[in-house]
């Protein structure tokens, strides 16, 4: 419907506060957001979606603002269609103030959009004609936030509490004069632009900020007249009066998009320090978005301007640094970077401050020697850390990959494809194995797995589980299994197998006896267990009986006779 935002989720301004708050890290049983239920009853959690009363009381709890919002009161119309064509549920997960200043809709058909469908948009206490006055409905702010999307905040925090700065603070009191309770802030100032003013091209004077209107004719292609009318109705973000604001000389390049596509507000709420290791972004990428996207990334600052030095300078690690839980970078060797949320318990920014303290350690200087490139991916979307445990040459044969893709695999991912350890291509996890403590062979990974009975509380025959199915994780791929010693099964043994049967076909199966009237499957005496009656052979070998020889023979032997 529309340009997708940045990572397929929308911004969402980290610093929304009131009585009733959402729970911005909170997931319901289905894995959806807050957000997700934007335009959506809660109490119908139970009813129309398949989740249990607890479930539906977790999502009214913790998405208080917005389950309140999408209360019975306060309802989309079901037969209205926008001006492209769009019912209001197409509304859900976007902004629907942005429709003129971001999506090509006229003032009055985003006006309709905000009265037709107030559930959705979160519009019902908004009143689209203002009180005193209007808000500027072309208007964005220098994060790409519409008046609307101010109703419920303070404007006057905006320096102080959401980083911008006095000068674009004015913008905001000065354009959105009824969502600010702003009205007439203006008209006191003696340099003001002219708010209903729209250029040649179509730009309000905000959309100046940052640029240099001296450039209209040559770099835009504006007229003389065009350019004329910029410096007229734009005094203070032209600079040719004295604003009495202080712009810190810190802003984003609007025009800009990075190598994704994506502009820098795209970026608000997310850590651009993070392009590289969360996002796979190149590393000129980052240093790219972090350059032109100042104001976004915090890198007017000395400390964010490390950050570009970091990438600049030698591949190095830092020698002092300490991350999150204490750790230094020689901490890190044999180890992945990468795993440090999923696996760690460290915040995004906390992986972030690792890769970019930790290049060398991370692998993260170029790529060189025998390492994983840590920002591929291969054609399904996996990185290559989550090939360790897994045969990359089965790649084609076990799932389904084109031959290119799992040369790339092979050539991307050395370190998690075993080429760095010399181990055998043959040498495969069990892919389906938990050990007994519910853990899968790849969440070995990092550990010794000779450690599990002193370390983490498994049993010696646990730990043996472990190493066997785990060989390529564990790296134990010459290890053979030693043959079990003969288990046998008493009476005691096979009475309570026998309890444990359900159905009767089970329970004759295993040489048990049915009782019809009691339905349940029982053996009461030792001397009633006949080993022609055990169809199951493995059952006929534990209680001591000589299992059949071929199919279609039987079990036979006299059971409970075990020889010492």
């Amino acid at each position: 419907m529309f340009r997708s935002k940045l990572l397929l989720s929308p911004l969402v301004a980290a610093w929304l506060t009131s009585a009733c708050d959402d729970d911005r890290q909170f997931t319901d049983a289905q894995g959806y957001y807050c957000s997700d239920w934007k335009g959506y009853l809660c109490d119908t959690a139970v009813s129309d979606w398949g989740y249990s009363f607890q479930e539906e009381a977790d999502i009214i709890e913790n998405c208080c603002a917005t389950c309140s919002s999408n209360g019975s009161g306060c309802q989309d119309d079901p037969t209205f269609l926008d001006a492209q064509g769009y019912p209001c549920v197409d509304w859900a997960g976007y902004s629907c103030f942005r429709g003129a200043s971001e999506w090509d809709y006229s003032v009055e058909e985003t006006k309709d959009i905000l009265k037709s469908c107030p559930n959705t948009c979160q519009s019902c206490p908004y009143d689209t004609e203002g009180d005193e006055c209007a808000d500027n409905y072309f208007f964005s702010d220098a994060y790409g936030y519409t008046c609307g999307e101010w109703f419920d905040y303070d404007c006057n925090d905006a320096v102080t509490d959401y980083g911008y700065n006095e000068q674009e603070m004015h913008y905001i009191l000065a354009n959105c004069g009824y969502s600010c309770d702003s009205c007439g802030y203006a008209d006191d100032l003696d340099c003001k632009d002219n708010n209903d003013f729209v250029d040649q091209d179509g730009y309000n004077c905000d959309d100046w900020h940052g640029y240099d209107c001296d450039e209209a004719d040559d770099v835009w292609g504006y007229s003389d007249q065009g350019k004329q009318d910029v410096f007229d109705n734009c005094p203070l973000t032209c600079e040719t009066c004295e604003s009495g604001f202080d712009d810190n000389d810190c802003m984003d390049d609007k025009e800009w998009q990075d190598e994704y596509g994506y502009y820098c507000m795209d970026w608000y709420g997310y850590k651009c320090e993070n392009a590289v290791s969360k996002w796979f972004y190149s590393i000129e990428g980052e240093l790219d978005l972090l350059r032109q996207c100042s104001k976004t990334c915090g890198t007017c600052s000395p400390e964010g301007r490390d950050l570009e030095w970091n990438l600049e300078g030698e591949c190095k690690d830092n020698p002092s640094f300490s991350d999150d839980q204490g750790y230094g970078c020689k901490d890190w060797e044999g180890y992945y970077c990468i795993d440090a949320v999923s696996k760690w318990y460290y915040s995004n920014s906390g992986m972030a401050d690792i890769f970019g303290n930790c290049p060398q350690t991370c692998g993260t200087c170029g790529l060189s020697g025998c390492r994983d490139d840590p920002t591929y991916v291969d054609e399904f979307g996996y990185a290559c850390n989550d090939w360790r445990g897994y045969v990359c040459t089965d790649a084609v044969s076990d799932w389904d990959y084109s031959p290119e893709g799992q040369a790339e695999i092979v050539e991307s991912c050395k370190g998690s494809c075993g080429e760095c350890d010399d181990l055998d291509p043959n040498c495969a996890n069990d892919y389906d194995f938990l050990d007994a403590q519910g853990y899968e062979c790849s969440e070995w990974e990092g550990y010794d797995c000779n450690t599990a009975v002193s370390d983490w509380g498994y049993s010696q025959g646990e730990m043996e589980d472990i190493l066997m199915a785990c060989k390529r994780t564990c790296k134990t791929c010459d290890l053979e299994p030693e043959e079990p010693e003969q288990e046998f099964l008493d009476f005691a043994g096979f009475k309570k197998l026998c309890s444990k049967l359900e159905n009767k076909q089970d329970c004759l199966f295993y040489g048990c006896t049915y009782n019809k009237n009691k339905t349940k499957c029982m053996m009461k005496k030792q001397n009633k267990v006949k080993c022609k009656k055990i169809k199951d052979p493995f059952t006929c070998a534990l209680i001591g009986c000589t299992p059949p020889a071929a199919e279609g023979k039987k079990c036979k032997g006299t059971p409970f006779e075990f020889e010492e």
